[in-house]
């Protein structure tokens, strides 16, 4: 970001936060595939803060949410308790920086699979992850601060289901293991229940931990409704498709309170049992018949899918 740029965001912070700001340090931060995150050290009214500035990268997701919507869903996961970094500021213009931005504080934690793994302890987090979880599920629909969710399907688990097999058709590649996967989602189906909202990217290296504790869920992003292929690599959820609504099974299909969050960090739980997407257009009889699609007979081998 080139020094014009710089001093009219500094002019843009100001007027946000209602006092003088003065941009110590910037620096672009690792990660973020789709999204550029900006380090901000800065001093408001005289007080150091250490911030993060969200905006677009130059190659940009037609199916992502734009900035605003990610900067509502921190909104809505902040009021309900959810570990999320404080959501500050939100510019819809691109007249400061190039792209519309968000900016919310800046929190310490680990994200590296292989780190956690090592400093974990026990099942602490993941008891942990799954108290994130179980925030995120409290926002229900309706939501005025989050109509670009739209109204929630009458069965978001068949909706969610419809989805993937119209993604796969679409993609023409059989992916025999994917098939498997949601007819089997079809087949034990839970009983309903009420709809919430669901993170649907939530895996290792979208949260920060500092020990046994979650000190961040992040990238919100990603709408529902993608039909980008869904991948069975990290967590196997549905590539590009986050915050949704989601039936909540009903509490005589949940897992008694001493059997759930048991996974290890690394293979940090969906919120739902699994995700991965197929195409059935037939009665799965049992283990022993082949998955048929409309056009032919999948491949023995299956064809793994890269995030």
């Amino acid at each position: 970001m080139d020094e014009p740029a710089r001093a009219r965001l500094a002019a843009w912070l100001s007027a946000a936060a209602g006092a003088p700001v003065s941009i110590a340090g910037m620096g672009l931060l690792s990660g973020g595939a789709v999204q550029q995150n900006w380090a901000l050290d800065v001093t408001l009214g005289g007080t150091p803060q250490r911030w993060v500035l969200r905006t677009d990268n130059a190659a940009v997701l037609a199916v992502s949410h734009p900035r605003t919507a990610e900067f509502a869903l921190l909104q809505a996961a902040h009021a309900a308790g959810v570990a999320v970094p404080a959501p500050l500021f939100c510019c819809t213009t691109r007249d400061v920086t190039g792209a519309p931005f968000f900016v919310m504080q800046r929190v310490e934690g680990i994200a590296a699979g292989h780190r956690l793994v090592r400093a974990a302890q026990g099942t602490a987090l993941a008891e942990a992850l799954g108290r994130e979880l179980a925030r995120i599920h409290s926002i229900h629909p309706p939501r005025a601060d989050l109509p670009f969710l739209g109204d929630p399907p009458a069965d978001a688990h068949a909706a969610f289901i419809a989805a993937q097999r119209a993604a796969l058709d679409a993609a023409g590649t059989p992916r025999p293991v994917l098939e498997w996967g949601l007819r089997h989602l079809e087949r034990t189906a839970p009983p309903p229940g009420e709809t919430v909202l669901n993170h649907n990217d939530f895996r290792t290296g979208n949260y920060m931990a500092q020990g046994d504790r979650v000190s961040a869920v992040l990238d919100w992003d990603s709408p529902p409704g993608a039909t980008r292929m869904p991948t069975m690599a990290g967590s196997a959820r549905p590539a590009g498709a986050s915050a949704r609504w989601r039936r909540r099974p009903a509490a005589s299909a949940r897992a008694p309170p001493s059997t759930q969050a048991t996974r290890r960090p690394a293979a940090a739980p969906c919120s739902m049992t699994a995700w991965c997407g197929g195409s059935w257009r037939r009665p799965f009889a049992g283990p022993s018949s082949p998955p048929t699609r409309r056009g032919g007979t999948c491949p023995a081998t299956p064809a793994w899918n890269s995030r």
